[in-house]
């Protein structure tokens, strides 16, 4: 299990850091207006995967019991639903591309319907591989699906591909991530059909599928309504803000996932032993991500002209409030985790429905108000003002872990990223070019918070090395990705 975690923890971050490599060039390559059709395409796209295989991986990862009596059936339920929804994709594709703001996108739309499929034929052996703990075999799978599909990205691109091309490129990757996961899967099922394991395997997906759609909803109301009121182009320079104002949840958070809950399983019926590492925990994960936040959002213009250039310019102001709600993500992300591993789900879903019903109508609001920095606003009046609290009034009471430790754990870390993202932003403000402007800003933001926290820095090392020496892994339970949604 530990080998598993830690294939399941590497294969995410190199994924994602090489997603990330590949968006940057990906936007030197193609136009904001073309992404902004492509984040349409990747929503409608969202919306048919959550629900694709009616939840048939996760019966699959939870079944006790070998899988000959029930593989048949999940099989036959997950490809006979995934080709009917992406030939429904494929179908409504017109309608849901304007109602979402960009008719552009109904071809791209169309092609990622391919994926849908793909995805349906290849989640039963991708199951397996995960009930088997060989997060190896499916790090091998993600690996060459992110070279095949960088590989047709590039080519497309290149010759003036748009949309089109960031949507080949998924299926692309989807077909080569398909055909490694049945060769590397133990186990491989005909289609088959018992009506009683038809049943639980429904009963048991239905809701499943309403907590994921929730999170769908949840993650990419913003992309919906920016899309819908602002058309594709201001759309793609949001797009491509969140996912830069993302950049430290992306790499902090798989590491969450997979560690949470093992540091807090010991102690789970010691009130002031899981306080104390909850806040320990919180307090090692905010000083890494609050500084990193922090001079994305000092170094906004010149971060956008020199990674991405001139012509993303407009991205640089809703970067600077998706960061800041990047950055209110992280304690938010392990909060999440802990109350999964708390049980306390019911909790969780009454707490996300709030969370939605406050989100939509700001959203609405912020974008009509400022445009697409409107949707990054909102997003921080949400979390600030809704899920952070929300998460604290469920914890506290079994936990211990309330207000006042979370304002312990975030205050160092946060005033002296206030007072280094100040500094950078002045000197970089002084500096002329978008990298000297980004190197000399970032170089003096990184060194005045490292002397400014050195002291404090040095114990809370000593106290996280202590507290993870101590951790036994558990069995591993959902993560916060799979209950709360990420954007598409």
């Amino acid at each position: 299990m530990g080998r598993a975690a830690a294939w399941s923890s590497f294969g995410s971050i190199v994924m994602r850091l090489g997603s990330f490599s590949v968006g940057i060039v990906a936007a030197r390559l193609i136009a904001p207006d073309q992404f902004g059709v492509f984040a349409v395409a990747l929503t409608v796209h969202a919306i048919i995967i959550n629900v694709s295989d009616l939840g048939v991986s996760a019966y699959i990862v939870r079944h006790r019991g070998k899988l000959d009596a029930v593989g048949p059936t999940v099989t036959s339920i997950a490809m006979i639903s995934a080709a009917l929804l992406a030939g429904g994709m494929a179908l409504v594709a017109p309608w849901l591309s304007r109602e979402l703001g960009s008719v552009e996108a109904v071809d791209p739309v169309r092609v990622l319907s391919l994926t849908v499929l793909l995805a349906g034929i290849s989640s039963v052996p991708s199951a397996v591989l995960t009930r088997e703990f060989r997060q190896d075999k499916r790090f091998l799978a993600d690996l060459l699906n992110f070279l095949s599909s960088t590989g047709i990205l590039l080519a497309l691109a290149l010759t003036g591909g748009g949309a089109l091309a960031l949507a080949w490129s998924r299926v692309a990757g989807q077909a080569v991530s398909t055909v490694v996961l049945f060769a590397a899967s133990p186990e491989r099922f005909r289609p088959g059909f018992d009506r009683a394991v038809g049943s639980k395997v429904v009963t048991f997906g239905v809701p499943l599928i309403a907590s994921s759609f929730l999170g769908f909803l949840i993650g990419n109301v913003d992309y919906i309504v920016v899309g819908r009121l602002l058309g594709a182009e201001p759309l793609g320079f949001y797009y491509l803000a969140y996912n830069a104002g993302s950049w430290p949840y992306i790499i902090l958070s798989p590491i969450v996932a997979s560690i949470a809950v093992a540091a807090f399983s010991r102690v789970r019926h010691d009130r002031a032993q899981f306080a104390d590492r909850m806040s320990t925990s919180m307090a090692a994960l905010l000083a890494i991500g609050i500084p990193a936040n922090a001079l994305i959002v000092a170094l906004a213009h010149p971060l956008v002209g020199a990674i991405y250039g001139s012509r993303w310019a407009p991205a640089a102001a809703p970067l600077a409030w998706t960061a800041i709600y990047g950055a209110l993500r992280l304690p938010a992300d392990l909060l999440t985790n802990v109350t999964i591993a708390e049980g306390k789900t019911r909790g969780l879903l009454v707490l996300q429905l709030v969370y939605l019903a406050v989100l939509t109508p700001v959203t609405v609001w912020g974008v009509h108000v400022w445009g697409a920095v409107g949707a990054g606003v909102a997003h921080v009046i949400a979390i600030a003002g809704i899920l952070l609290p929300g998460f604290l009034i469920i914890l506290a009471r079994t936990t211990g872990f309330g207000l006042r430790r979370l304002l312990a754990a975030a205050a160092r870390p946060l005033a002296a990223s206030l007072v280094a993202a100040t500094a950078a932003h002045l000197v970089a403000d002084r500096v002329g070019g978008v990298w000297p402007s980004l190197l000399a800003g970032g170089s003096v933001g990184v060194l005045i918070y490292l002397v400014l926290v050195a002291s404090w820095g040095r114990r809370l090392a000593t106290a996280a090395r202590a507290l993870w020496t101590s951790v036994e892994e558990p069995e591993p339970e959902p993560t916060s990705q799979e209950l709360v949604g990420a954007h598409a």
